[in-house]
């Protein structure tokens, strides 16, 4: 089993919102029924608001991770050189 990381957490909840899309939609293309109204309000204020951001959010992770990883790295490079001179 994988460690869990942000990486991870980032992952299943950008592809369980990403379902719960594709459900909405399914029904209303295949089976011609609609959903309540309160069902297309939180489809359109909140589910897909948090597919987009859990989206940016995963892409974004290894990306901010390596930057901070790097700063760390350089900074103990800075300290480790004060120590020496």
């Amino acid at each position: 089993m994988s460690k869990l990381n942000w990486n991870t957490v980032w992952r299943w909840i950008h592809i369980i919102l990403g379902m719960m899309i594709m459900v909405y939609f399914f029904r209303i293309a295949n089976m011609s029924t609609t959903w309540p109204a309160w069902v297309d309000e939180l489809v359109a204020n909140t589910v897909i608001w948090m597919v987009m951001w859990s989206g940016i959010a995963k892409w974004q992770y290894p990306r901010y991770k390596k930057w901070k990883n790097k700063r760390i790295r350089e900074k103990k490079a800075l300290e480790a050189g004060e120590t020496t001179a």
